[in-house]
């Protein structure tokens, strides 16, 4: 239950950071970032999807950096990560 509503909140926090920057983006990685955030949506029915949407949050998120600043933020991969895989070792308990 509480691994449900993490997932849930980081998807829609995801959701809300998209919709504040889509304008700035690429129709594509639009795209992939509501293909991932869908994934992540679906983990919430059937944690076999949970692994594949955690990491293609991860990976719009460095694409989101490079396109939007030019770079990554260490930091903030570096806290999207450990999120990750918070959630993943939850997901185990």
């Amino acid at each position: 239950m509480t691994v449900s509503i993490l997932i849930f909140l980081y998807a829609t926090l995801t959701s809300v950071a998209l919709f504040s920057a889509h304008k700035q983006l690429p129709a594509w990685l639009t795209f992939f970032n509501i293909f991932a955030i869908t994934i992540l949506y679906l983990s919430i029915l059937h944690l076999g999807w949970l692994v594949i949407g955690l990491i293609m949050l991860i990976l719009t998120a460095i694409s989101n950096a490079l396109v939007l600043n030019g770079r990554v933020s260490a930091r903030h991969l570096i806290i999207r990560i450990l999120f990750s895989i918070l959630v993943f070792l939850l997901t185990l308990a």
